[in-house]
């Protein structure tokens, strides 16, 4: 009977202990090469034994026993597991008191200690709802961004206490909301938290466009008059939210498109752009956000590869969910490979994607570090055959797993193997070769193939450019043609002239000049890694595309949507020109140069552009 009882009590004890892992931390990670600390807690004075064992995501198990210890009634005791695994990654733990009286499952994550000093991929994720402890636990993986809701009554310390973290914040406002709480405002236009006057940590505005159009308009209205500095995006949902919204004649209010993604696949970015595009909107910036729910995400896919399958489909941004990296104290198992991604990439580009024999998808971004410096992650999900990579011509300077621990190289093949999620992913790190010029042959041929699939075309561009159009739609290989390259982006001032004179429509125009742009940017890599240097002087050709800027500046007048396309143009002239200088300061002498001549050839349109009509009205593209 005693010995029943004792048994009682010792679990009735066990199970009112608390324990806390790594309570030096705000979330339970562990830095490489620190110990594992447990702070137990006991609400009465007690006796317990304390064991506890732990299992990684390689497998590796280990024990420890801590023997019988006095906890004494509501003070902290801590113990130290001296010897706790090294390898990056998450554990899981299980720690028991004695006679088998009860046990308690945890789980922690070793990482490795983040460099203050070191450049980050930049990439955010929706964190709406998420505790203090998660976004530290992010903030530790590198992430440098957060989606937060900009609606909930405590938004405006959950803001200015990111700013404070160091993350930029996106600030997100429901549909159905009301008009931005005044707090909030004060929090952007810097007159609270010491920001200085600065909108310092805001990186945009986002505003669900919900069914009422006009609460929206209000809504975007408000925030531009608060925060005139910070980018104002729209979220949508579907292809009819696009037509809504750039039908709607609102479109001229926002810099860009958000577009949630609710289940497993994306939506896809070529219908919202040719609505867009239809509209008369060209060259708007469109971002994919895995949105943040109230229950646990289905792990349909992991945060890596969402980030990459929306940067393949070409979204300038992509935002996975928080909770596919922390959810509360529990880390998931993608959250190292997502750290890892993070650290490794550094301050590359994404670029492309190729595939190489064997079924791995290649994502090839560039390293800023070198002219012809590339990053790259090779992922698959483990159904092809095993495969390794060689990249000819090139020079792979480093490899690493999922986890981000180095990997040993046998000449220029980089080893494949299953990470703990059952898919092949992998980072490598090299200079020359084909690489880069490989990223931009899927995009070339995408966009090749999307100019031939408009109707009328062959009636509006010229035999030259439909028979490079032929080339360039069907796999090859890459060759610079400096003839081709000219007489594409020359185009730009004719398809300007004819939109504007009724010649031809708002949506076959459109559409055209804005899938030219992205093929002729994607062109001007293959002219860098052809090596045949440009005639014309960079800074002549930077100094013409002022002249016409200036011609447009002094000739432009009256209301703002009738300005509505020569202002975006202007804008885009600035874009390439500043674009052009980063390239030519990092080495990429001849990309920079094509990238200036795209530049001059657009601003050559601004004459014509100043002619527009207000956008926003819709035309169906021809069938």
């Amino acid at each position: 009977m005693l010995t029943i009882l004792a048994s009682f009590l010792t679990a009735a004890a066990a199970s009112a202990v608390e324990i806390i892992v790594a309570p030096d931390q705000p979330a339970p990670y562990l830095y490489v090469g620190e110990p594992l600390v447990l702070e137990l807690r006991a609400p009465s004075t007690m006796r317990v034994g304390l064991s506890a064992t732990t299992q990684g995501l390689r497998g590796e198990t280990r024990e420890m026993n801590w023997g019988t210890l006095t906890l004494n009634a509501d003070e902290p005791r801590w113990v130290t597991w001296i010897d706790f695994p090294e390898a990056i990654g998450v554990y899981s733990l299980t720690i028991t008191f004695a006679d088998e009286a009860g046990s308690i499952e945890r789980t922690v994550c070793r990482i490795p200690r983040r460099p203050s000093s070191a450049p980050t991929l930049p990439v955010a994720v929706d964190a709406r709802g998420a505790s203090i402890e998660e976004l530290f636990a992010v903030r530790a993986a590198g992430l440098t961004g957060v989606r937060l809701g900009g609606n909930s009554p405590d938004a405006d310390k959950q803001i200015a206490r990111a700013q404070e973290m160091g993350f930029s914040v996106v600030i997100a406002f429901d549909s159905n909301g009301p008009l931005p709480d005044a707090r909030v405002l004060q929090v952007m236009a810097g007159k609270e938290h010491a920001m200085a006057g600065k909108e310092r940590g805001l990186s945009a505005c986002e505003v669900a466009l919900g069914s009422d159009v006009g609460a929206f308009r209000q809504k975007v209205l408000a925030l531009r008059r608060a925060a005139p500095r910070v980018p104002v995006i729209a979220s949508i949902d579907t292809v009819d939210d696009a037509l809504r919204l750039f039908g709607g004649k609102i479109g001229g209010l926002c810099d860009g498109v958000s577009v949630m993604q609710h289940g497993a696949s994306f939506a896809t970015l070529s219908e919202i752009r040719n609505v867009a595009e239809a509209c008369g909107y060209e060259g708007l910036r469109y971002s994919s956000v895995r949105p943040s729910g109230q229950t646990a995400v289905p792990v349909e896919t992991s945060a890596v590869e969402d980030y990459l399958a929306g940067m393949a489909s070409g979204f300038s941004t992509t935002m996975p969910d928080s909770r596919k990296l922390v959810a509360g104290r529990e880390f998931s198992d993608g959250f190292i490979p997502f750290a890892a991604l993070i650290r490794q990439a550094g301050d590359a580009r994404y670029l492309g994607q190729f595939s190489e024999d064997g079924g791995a998808r290649i994502h090839v971004f560039r390293d800023a570090a070198f002219p012809d410096g590339w990053f790259v992650v090779i992922f698959d999900r483990g159904e092809a055959g095993p495969s390794s990579p060689t990249f000819e011509g090139a020079t792979v300077t480093g490899v690493a797993s999922s986890l981000g621990d180095p990997l040993s190289l046998e000449g220029n093949v980089i080893p494949i193997e299953l990470d703990e999620t059952g898919n092949r992913l992998l980072f490598a790190r090299g200079r020359g070769g084909e690489v880069l010029l490989r990223a931009v042959e899927s995009s070339i041929r995408r966009e090749a193939r999307g100019l031939l699939a408009v109707a009328n075309h062959e009636a509006i561009l010229s035999p030259d450019i439909v028979k490079a159009l032929r080339q360039w739609s069907e796999p090859s290989d890459l060759q610079s043609d400096r003839f081709r390259f000219l007489t594409l982006i020359r185009a730009f001032p004719k398809l300007e002239e004819q939109w504007h004179s009724g010649m031809i429509e708002q949506a076959l125009a459109v559409r055209l000049m804005a899938g030219m742009s992205r093929l002729a940017r994607s062109l001007a890599v293959v002219e860098h890694e052809a090596g045949a240097a440009f005639l014309e002087p960079l800074q002549e050709t930077l100094a013409r595309c002022g002249e016409y800027q200036s011609l447009y500046l002094t000739s432009t007048g009256g209301a703002a949507d009738a300005r509505e396309r020569g202002d975006w143009l202007l804008e885009e002239v600035n874009a390439l020109t500043t674009e052009a200088r980063q390239l030519a300061k990092r080495g990429r002498a001849i990309e920079a140069d094509a990238v200036a001549a795209i530049a001059e050839w657009r601003a050559r349109a601004l004459s014509h552009a100043s002619k527009a009509k207000p956008l926003g009205h819709y035309d169906a593209p021809a069938p």
